[in-house]
């Protein structure tokens, strides 16, 4: 009994020790994004230490250090940097850099669309998926010929023509999206082909209340 149960411990630990190891990697791998949150201390110098949320442009301001591009950076690789450049003013500073929270997986849907903002990035979906997510788009106020998807560095991927792509036999492209990717849909300049008839509407009223009245004159 007491065998089986030593097993039963030695089985259980290594379990453990396997997930912390395997837990590590994972974290070790990973790459600094926009929104994930970031802690760096250096050993014996909490006064230096920096808690902050990445921005869209992945650049953090650290103390003595100066500026610093993260994204795309490993914790590890941060760590690395921040050692060699504080190495100037700390003699073999010991580095600790930690990604506190994580930002999920996005895509983000900006300009002429019913509901714009960031959905969850989900492998399995195509591009008209999340322009359903997004409720769809005016088709009077939405220039349809010139929407972009945009990646993550703001560089401009594809243009997509809305119009063509709606057609019967369209709907399946497949325009692949990346997560972080943006889609962009301007509004059209100048007049729409409705807000043109309005002003005619609104022209005709006003002649038509000019003519009465000349008609009152002349009686």
């Amino acid at each position: 009994m007491v065998k089986y149960l030593g097993c039963t411990v030695l089985i259980t630990a290594s379990i453990m020790i396997l997930s912390l190891t395997a837990a590590d990697c994972i974290a070790q791998e990973y790459v600094i994004k926009p929104n994930d949150q970031i802690k760096s201390s250096v050993f014996d110098n909490p006064d230096i230490s920096v808690n902050a949320a990445v921005p869209p442009d992945g650049i953090i301001s650290f103390p003595l250090v100066g500026e610093l591009m993260v994204l795309g950076k490993t914790a590890r690789q941060l760590e690395v940097m921040l050692a060699d450049k504080l190495s100037y003013y700390i003699k073999n500073p010991k580095v600790s850099v930690q990604i506190s929270a994580y930002n999920p997986l996005k895509i983000y849907l900006i300009g002429a669309f019913r509901n714009p903002g960031s959905y969850n990035y989900k492998p399995e979906n195509r591009f008209v998926d999340y322009l359903s997510e997004a409720g769809g788009f005016d088709p009077l106020k939405a220039d349809i010929k010139k929407c972009r998807i945009y990646s993550a560095g703001s560089i401009l991927r594809m243009d997509i023509d809305l119009k063509e792509l709606f057609k019967a036999d369209s709907l399946n492209i497949g325009y692949e999206l990346k997560p972080f990717d943006t889609i962009y849909l301007p509004e059209k300049s100048g007049f729409s082909f409705a807000e043109w008839r309005d002003v005619a509407d609104a022209i005709n009223i006003i002649l038509g209340v000019f003519t009465l009245y000349l008609i009152i004159q002349r009686n």
